[in-house]
């Protein structure tokens, strides 16, 4: 059963992430799901999920964008073993393991855009104008969804 939420809820990520960032974005920016969806089920699920989740993700990612091959199952293969070594380590449930999730959307961006920005004024303008703004996007929207979480409970 979880193979199978998983399966649903990667497709939406995919889904929103490379069909409907536009109407998703506050003033350019959007939030990352496929991070979101990582960040979740390698927290709150068992870690093989979060491993065999994100390595599909990252191929069926990189089909779609023309960088190296291999480059987005290994990043978002490291994030979830990542998440993986520190989750016994935090409490499921508090706010401050969003500090993770950011880590994670920021380490994403920075490896994106070190690929494909040649020169160092532009790397530093869209380190500070997209990537840290999409990462704290990223990070208010999984506050949202821990929120509701943990009123759940």
């Amino acid at each position: 059963m979880k193979i199978f939420l998983a399966i649903i809820f990667s497709l939406i990520a995919l889904i929103i992430r490379i069909q409907f960032r536009d109407v998703i974005s506050i003033f350019g920016i959007s939030f990352n799901p496929i991070i979101l969806l990582i960040y979740f089920t390698s927290i709150y699920w068992e870690g093989f999920y979060g491993l065999f989740l994100s390595f599909i993700l990252g191929v069926i990612y990189g089909c779609f964008f023309s960088y190296p091959i291999g480059f987005y199952p290994l990043i978002f293969c490291s994030i979830s073993f990542a998440l993986i070594l520190i989750r016994n380590k935090i409490y499921r449930y508090e706010y401050r393991s969003l500090i993770i999730l950011f880590i994670g959307a920021f380490l994403c961006g920075f490896f994106e855009l070190l690929i494909y920005t040649p020169k160092l004024k532009l790397f530093l303008v869209s380190l500070f104008s997209d990537i840290l703004i999409e990462s704290i996007f990223t990070t208010v929207v999984g506050f949202g969804i821990l929120y509701i979480i943990k009123r759940k409970q």
